[in-house]
Formats: C-alpha cells, sequence, structure tokens
C-alpha cells in the first residue's frame, strides 16, 4: 500500500481484540485491489497469466484463512 493510502486508513487501538485480524484483512484487500488492477490490463486469457493469477488468489486465500477466529475454550 502507498503512504496516502496507510494514512486515510484509521488506525485501531493495539488493545483491541481483533487488531491483526483488522490488520490481515487490510492486507489480503491491498492483495486482492492489486491482483484486480493487474488482470483489467489483459484483454486474452493465456495460461500463464491464469496461473499467475491461481497463484495470487491462493496467497490472498491462505491470508484469508489465517484470520479465521481461533476461539479459546475453557
Amino acid at each position: 500500500m502507498n503512504n496516502q493510502i496507510l494514512e486515510d486508513i484509521p488506525q485501531p487501538d493495539p488493545a483491541w481484540d481483533y487488531y491483526l485480524t483488522y490488520h490481515t484483512l487490510l492486507k489480503a484487500k491491498s492483495r486482492l485491489d492489486k491482483l484486480i488492477n493487474e488482470i483489467s490490463e489483459f484483454e486474452e486469457a493465456s495460461v500463464t497469466q491464469d496461473e499467475y493469477f491461481e497463484e495470487q488468489l491462493l496467497k490472498i486465500l491462505k491470508t484469508l484463512s489465517s484470520t479465521l477466529p481461533k476461539i479459546e475454550t475453557e
């Protein structure tokens, strides 16, 4: 993300329970926004591009899956 975007995003209190989740979601969103911009530049699909986009989507999904809450039980 560029500095201007970071300045526009409110920074939550680090003591907030969802602080890490919030930042992980921002990271995934940034990657997804970048991928959307990249894919919009191509008029025709190719195997190489499809493989690249799939690889990037898998990275985003991995990031998102790491945000799933881990509920502690007593």
